[in-house]
């Protein structure tokens, strides 16, 4: 359950927390950039100095939460934490988060919040809430303006979620709520993929693995809105189950994202294992082997 509180965020605006709103949000998202090749990826650790995997969640901080919170039209999920709490449980959340977060690309934002760090930002957002411990999980929304703290029926913050129910509360808090990309598993790939019939450009991934890939879902989700109801973009976490042979191709477990052209008629497909592959190249992959052009963004 979500104890929402309508008039919160029009009471940190009247404060004057992020002082001058930003524009409305186009309709199709930004162009994430071109992509560079290697250079716009980075491993989130070093050999000799690992870094919590959970950190490739955008942090939120005194200075910038109330400019990315309030933009407008926008959805966003913050798993508050303590780094000064070491418990296991908490850093399982994050990263349950942090993998989950990749299903909600271009439809949800989710941010991090270091209470230890940050403590404006959480007295400013839950508009006075004692803390006690973490995480805790706050959604927010802009359009109408609402905030929502997952509680239990005594009104107290839940800090142990299961990917179901973090769904079923984003679903729930998040009116017709619409994902631009699929996720496909084991319990609907025959459905969404085969049945579907539409050629299907496939990004396959592991939500374990090392890589920073947070733009390259940013590019694939953008790409997506160019191909609408021509082609079908979905996504593919190799940790979840094998998919190959349901597709009739092998979808190796790599590390490093990799991209398949598939034809569900003749249950083919082309890789691609190019992890760092910009918007240029999927264009040109997509225009190689289905024949399709990406539709004009008009500014």
């Amino acid at each position: 359950m979500v104890k929402t509180q309508a008039p919160v965020l029009a009471l940190i605006l009247a404060a004057g927390l992020c002082g001058r709103q930003p524009p409305a949000q186009a309709r199709v998202p930004a162009d994430p950039g071109r992509g560079t090749g290697a250079g716009s990826w980075s491993i989130a650790s070093a050999r000799n100095t690992p870094q919590p995997a959970y950190e490739k969640l955008q942090a939120l901080t005194d200075a910038n939460a109330a400019s990315l919170l309030l933009k407008e039209g926008t959805r966003s999920v913050v798993i508050v934490y303590s780094s000064r709490q070491h418990s296991q449980r908490q850093t399982a959340q994050l990263e349950m988060v942090l993998r989950q977060s990749r299903t909600y690309t271009g439809a949800v934002s989710f941010y991090r919040l270091d209470h230890a760090q940050h403590p404006k930002a959480w007295q400013d957002i839950t508009m006075g809430r004692p803390w006690t411990q973490g995480p805790v999980f706050i959604l927010v929304r802009t359009s109408p303006a609402m905030i929502g703290t997952v509680s239990d029926k005594a009104d107290q913050p839940i800090h142990d979620l299961s990917s179901a129910r973090l769904k079923a509360e984003i679903f729930r808090f998040f009116s017709k709520l619409q994902l631009p990309v699929e996720h496909v598993n084991l319990e609907n790939v025959d459905r969404d993929v085969i049945a579907a019939g539409l050629p299907t450009f496939l990004m396959a991934y592991r939500s374990r693995s090392a890589f920073n890939d947070q733009a390259q879902f940013q590019r694939f989700v953008y790409e997506s809105q160019l191909y609408a109801n021509r082609v079908k973009f979905v996504m593919v976490d190799l940790d979840e189950g094998d998919l190959s042979r349901h597709l009739g191709v092998p979808l190796p477990r790599r590390d490093a994202p990799y991209f398949v052209l598939y034809k569900p008629a003749t249950r083919t497909g082309s890789m691609l294992f190019e992890p760092a592959l910009s918007t240029q190249g999927m264009e040109k992959a997509i225009r190689d082997h289905f024949g399709l052009e990406p539709a004009r963004v008009i500014p």
